[in-house]
Order: C-alpha cells, then structure tokens, then sequence
C-alpha cells in the first residue's frame, strides 16, 4: 500500500503488532 492512508495503516499495524511479532515479521506484513 502507498499513499496517506497506506502511510497510516502501516504505522497502525507495526504499532499494534510489534507487541507480539518482531520487526522482520511486521515488515512482512506491511511490505
């Protein structure tokens, strides 16, 4: 995802899930 929202969204996700994934897997799923 590109774009403002994309922007967001991926902070969202990597704020929520780096409380239970590591920073690879949360680039993985926001790549």
């Amino acid at each position: 995802m590109h774009g403002p929202l994309g922007d967001q969204l991926i902070s969202f996700l990597k704020k929520k899930a780096s409380k239970s994934l590591s920073p690879v897997q949360v680039l993985n799923i926001a790549s």
